[in-house]
This record gives structure tokens, C-alpha cells and sequence, in this order.
């Protein structure tokens, strides 16, 4: 039987956390949580996930934008700079919209982008596809 893909989640909305978390464990995925940015960075290093899904405006209003940066170009977490991100945000504008005109946009793009509400079913297909795995590994 294959590993189950590890997927950290990191906003700080806690009833969300927990809805995405015991929607994502009952699909047979491997769940861990963090409430703050820096938290997920912590866990990130720790547990090495597969994909990790990030929400934008926590301690500040860019704070995931701040996250994903750390991840992807700071060398005390090069480990996690090939971890694919999601980011999951009420924002209804990517990155690439947002900043149409930064050269440094690609500093801040995840792999995918999502909006709040989730379709839970899109995210399911998002993860799989990063983490490279098909529906029934």
C-alpha cells in the first residue's frame, strides 16, 4: 500500500483548519496543522509534507505571501523548497492579478491558488496532481 500523501495546513482560522483537516484525514490523507505562519514554517521543516496549503492574511496581510517566499528562497529551508503550495484565500485575486506589473511577483506565486469557499473536490484533485500521485495510489 502507498505512503499517504503528508499535508500541513497553515491559517489561522481554527474552525477551518479543522474542517479542511477532518475532511482531508477521511479522504485518507496525513494531516498536520499550524495557526501561524511561523508555526508553519516550523512544521514544515519538521515533517517534510507533500503539499502544503496556505492561507494569506494571518499576523499580517501578506503573511503567507511571506511564508511561501521563506519556503521556496531561504536556505535554511531549502529541504522544502520543491514542497508544492496551495494557497487557499478569501482573496478572490492570485498573486499573478494582484501584481500584474511586479518583476518580483514570482517571488510570491504558489503552485496552485484556490478561493474561499473551497470545492473540496477541486482541492482534492489539486493535491493529488502536486503531489504527483493519482486518485487511487
Amino acid at each position: 500500500m502507498a505512503e499517504p500523501i503528508r499535508v500541513l495546513i497553515v491559517d489561522d482560522d481554527e474552525d477551518y483548519r479543522l474542517s479542511i483537516q477532518s475532511f482531508l484525514e477521511a479522504e485518507g490523507f496525513e494531516v498536520a496543522s499550524a495557526a501561524s505562519g511561523r508555526e508553519g514554517l516550523t512544521l514544515a521543516r519538521a515533517m517534510r509534507p507533500d503539499v502544503i496549503i496556505l492561507d494569506i492574511i494571518m499576523e499580517s496581510t501578506t503573511e503567507g505571501y511571506v511564508v511561501n517566499h521563506t519556503l521556496k528562497f531561504c536556505q535554511e529551508y531549502e529541504g522544502c523548497a520543491e514542497t508544492p503550495v496551495i494557497m487557499c484565500s478569501s482573496i478572490e485575486q492570485s498573486p499573478d492579478e494582484l501584481y500584474p506589473r511586479s518583476e518580483e511577483v514570482g517571488l510570491i506565486r504558489p503552485d496552485a491558488y484556490l478561493t474561499k469557499p473551497l470545492d473540496l473536490q477541486q482541492l482534492l484533485v489539486t493535491i493529488r496532481k502536486l503531489a504527483h500521485r493519482p486518485a487511487h495510489a
